[in-house]
């Protein structure tokens, strides 16, 4: 081509142009409006031959080939290695035809977040519940006080296992809460009681009279001379004397061997 190239204009053939200006254009065979154009980067010729590669059609990138069809709304192109393939993506994710992508339910392992990342503001209210901590995942630093009320606990809850030895004191107990069926038989030793702690009504009895349990207790509001209630039928010193009302008189005995036999040494009748 000789120096007076600029001169020649442009060569149209078969919606194919040879301009000057622009290089190679290609024009839509429907529409001249739109068209592809080949022209090589300025400063990019150089002394020699030049060998232009151009794509074998509208659809091949680079070496890989042909871009590939896919089969399905979503499918994606990924580079194999050495070929373009289209395939839909698998695993967590999902993606529509719009190429926005969805993690799976259930997909987010633990592994897959940092230390702390969930926060309550992330929980909802009621959304973990028992089946969802490791037994004794809670301990009490992590409870407020006075947060666990009796309403929290089901029936039977707590063990003994669970409390630490003094950890419930008398102030976390409302009156009668702890019934006879929660402690265990001898639980309670004398030990566990206070001074004074068991009344006269958690024995059965009242002041000045006994029962067939042999307690008595003695009216403080009476001096030793008023305590006019005692019915003695049989009174016992030791294994050697009794005294004992029989036949309306007070009989006086002795026992010798211990008190497997007695004998009469005094009555007084009351004539």
């Amino acid at each position: 081509m000789s120096s007076d190239y600029p001169n020649y204009g442009a060569v149209l053939a078969k919606k194919v142009q040879l301009s000057k200006d622009d290089g190679i254009v290609f024009h839509d065979a429907t529409d001249d409006s739109k068209t592809v154009t080949l022209k090589l980067a300025s400063g990019s010729m150089s002394a020699g031959n030049v060998d232009v590669t151009l794509p074998l059609s509208a659809t091949t990138l680079g070496g890989g080939g042909d871009l590939p069809d896919g089969s399905s709304a979503g499918d994606q192109i990924f580079w194999s290695g050495s070929a373009w393939q289209a395939q839909a993506v698998s695993g967590d994710v999902t993606a529509d035809q719009s190429g926005a992508f969805t993690i799976a339910n259930d997909a987010i392992e633990s592994a897959m977040l940092n230390n702390g990342a969930v926060t309550s503001a992330k929980i909802q209210a009621g959304a973990v519940d028992s089946s969802a901590l490791a037994s004794g995942a809670v301990g009490s630093s992590a409870l407020q006080s006075g947060s666990v009320d009796s309403s929290a606990l089901a029936s039977g809850a707590v063990g003994s296992s669970a409390l630490q030895s003094g950890a419930v004191d008398s102030s976390a107990l409302a009156a009668n809460a702890v019934g006879e069926n929660a402690l265990a038989t001898g639980a309670v030793t004398s030990a566990k009681l206070g001074s004074d702690s068991v009344g006269a009504s958690a024995l059965g009895v009242t002041a000045g009279s006994a029962t067939a349990s042999k307690a008595m207790v003695v009216d403080a509001n009476r001096d030793v001379d008023n305590v006019n209630e005692m019915g003695l039928v049989l009174l016992q010193w030791g294994t050697e004397w009794r005294a004992k009302v029989s036949g309306g008189s007070l009989v006086f005995e002795y026992s010798a061997d211990g008190g497997s036999t007695w004998t009469q040494k005094q009555a007084f009748s009351n004539a």
